[in-house]
C-alpha cells in the first residue's frame, strides 16, 4: 500500500502537469466575420547634407474578415477594407487622406474610399501563414486610372504609398508578423518557440522571432516576442521615386493576445527598431552616386479586434 502511494502521487501530478499545457492555434468559423483595427506610426530619421530629416507616416487600418470555407489546413477569406486612413509629415510638406473624407475634392481620399467595402480574397494557414491575397492590388491600381489628371512626380509618390502600406504585400508581411505565431505543439506557461520569416521591406529582410507564452488573461492567451530583424539582401529598390539599398538591422518586441476559443488576435502592442545606412543609386541624367548615409526606422503598431 505504501508503494501505491508514491506512484498515485506521480500519476497526479503528471496529468495536472499536462492539463497546464495549452494549444494556441487558429479556430475560425465558418460564416463568421472577425474584425482587425490596426494603427501604425512609423517614423524615419536620415541624414541629408549633414543634416537629420525625419519623415513620420501614420496609418489606419481597419477590415473585415469573412470566413467562406476552408480544409483542414486552409481558411477561405472574404476581406474587406472598412476604414482607411494615412498621414505623411516630411520636413516642407504634410499630407493627409481619409476614407471617411467624400467631399469630392481630394482625389486620393475619394480613391482610399471607393476601395473600401470591396471584397478581395485571402487564404490563410490554420498555424496563422498568409498562403495568398489575391485582388487588393488590382482594386487600387483600377481605381487610379479612373484619375488620368494624377501623374506629377509627387502623386505617383503617393500611389505607390498607398499601394505600399495597403496593397498585398503590405497585409502578407502585416498578418505575417501579428498571426503566424502559433506553436506547433501545446505549450506550458514559459515555454518558447522561433518561427523565421523574410520580409521584401528594404530590399529583402529576415526576421527571427522568438515567442513566449506567458500564462491566461481573462479570456486570452498572452504572448510575448522578441526579433532579431537583419536586413539580408543588398540589392536596390524603388521608394518614392528614388532608387537604393539599405543595410539595416534591429529588434522588435510585443505583447500579443490572442482569444483562448478562436486564436484571434484580441490585442496587441508592437515596437520596432531599425538602424543602418542607405544608399542612392545615381544614373548618368540627373543623381550622381550616394554615399551610404545614417538612417533610422522606428515602427509603433497597436491592433485590436474592434
Amino acid at each position: 500500500m505504501r508503494k501505491l502511494f508514491p506512484l498515485t502521487f506521480l500519476f497526479i501530478l503528471l496529468i495536472s502537469c499536462e492539463d497546464h499545457k495549452v494549444n494556441i492555434f487558429l479556430n475560425l468559423k465558418k460564416g463568421q466575420t472577425y474584425n482587425q483595427t490596426m494603427t501604425k506610426k512609423e517614423t524615419v530619421t536620415q541624414t541629408v547634407n549633414g543634416q537629420p530629416e525625419t519623415i513620420i507616416t501614420s496609418i489606419t487600418r481597419r477590415m473585415a474578415y469573412l470566413v467562406k470555407g476552408g480544409n483542414n489546413d486552409n481558411y477561405n477569406m472574404e476581406a474587406k477594407y472598412k476604414r482607411l486612413s494615412i498621414g505623411m509629415e516630411f520636413p516642407r510638406d504634410t499630407f493627409q487622406f481619409n476614407s471617411e473624407q467624400r467631399d469630392g475634392q481630394d482625389t486620393f481620399s475619394t480613391v482610399l474610399s471607393k476601395v473600401t467595402d470591396q471584397p478581395f480574397f485571402i487564404k490563410l494557414k490554420k498555424d496563422g501563414e498568409v498562403k495568398d491575397i489575391r485582388g487588393i492590388d488590382s482594386l487600387f491600381i483600377s481605381m487610379f486610372a479612373e484619375y488620368p489628371q494624377l501623374s506629377g512626380n509627387n502623386d505617383q509618390n503617393i500611389e505607390a504609398a498607398l499601394l505600399r502600406e495597403f496593397g498585398s504585400k503590405a497585409l502578407t508581411g502585416g498578418l505575417g508578423r501579428v498571426v503566424a505565431i502559433f506553436p506547433d505543439n501545446p505549450v506550458a506557461k514559459g515555454d518558447t518557440w522561433a518561427v523565421i520569416t523574410h520580409s521584401e521591406a528594404a530590399g529583402g529582410t529576415s526576421m527571427k522571432f522568438t515567442y513566449q507564452y506567458k500564462g491566461r488573461i481573462d479570456s486570452n492567451y498572452l504572448i510575448h516576442v522578441n526579433a532579431v530583424i537583419k536586413n539580408d539582401n543588398n540589392s536596390y529598390v524603388k521608394t518614392s521615386g528614388l532608387t537604393g539599398k539599405y543595410n539595416l538591422s534591429g529588434a522588435l518586441s510585443s505583447d500579443i493576445q490572442v482569444n483562448k476559443a478562436t486564436g484571434w488576435i484580441t490585442e496587441a502592442q508592437i515596437n520596432e527598431m531599425l538602424k543602418g545606412t542607405s544608399q542612392i543609386k545615381g544614373n548618368l541624367k540627373k543623381i550622381p552616386e550616394g554615399k551610404p548615409t545614417p538612417i533610422s526606422f522606428k515602427t509603433e503598431i497597436t491592433i485590436s479586434d474592434r
